[in-house]
């Protein structure tokens, strides 16, 4: 059943509620339209903000990835003596962080993002 929103009558069919509806004062039913407009505007105006977020979110996420590739490249096409050289400074600063772990609190220990942090200082510390 489709309910006509000026008076709250139900009818079986839109044709049946189209013909109800021009019954009615034709600025009331003017109204209800403007009324619907304004809404799915305003909807359409909501999506059109998640819309430029989720733009500037995929902008973001393209730089992100370039810079992944760039980094892939140059170690990828880094000489071997450079990458041996880079691998040993590694195992070196994880000795070094082996040998401090018991100074360490609980919550450090055998934690994946000191190491990842690790990287990012010597990698700091190289340029």
């Amino acid at each position: 059943m489709i309910e006509c929103r000026i008076c709250g009558k139900e009818f079986p069919n839109m044709a049946s509620l189209a013909g109800h509806i021009r019954g009615h004062n034709q600025s009331s039913f003017q109204q209800i339209l403007i009324e619907a407009l304004n809404k799915q505007n305003e909807l359409l105006e909501k999506i059109l903000v998640e819309l430029e977020e989720i733009h500037s979110l995929l902008e973001r996420l393209n730089v992100v990835e370039t810079r992944i590739e760039e980094t892939v490249t140059s170690k990828a096409i880094m000489p071997s003596s450079e990458r041996h050289q880079a691998k040993e400074e590694e195992a070196s600063h994880q000795a070094k962080i082996s040998k401090e772990e018991p100074s360490l609190p609980s919550f450090l220990r055998d934690n994946p993002w000191i190491k990842i942090l690790g990287k990012h200082v010597l990698e700091g510390d190289k340029k």
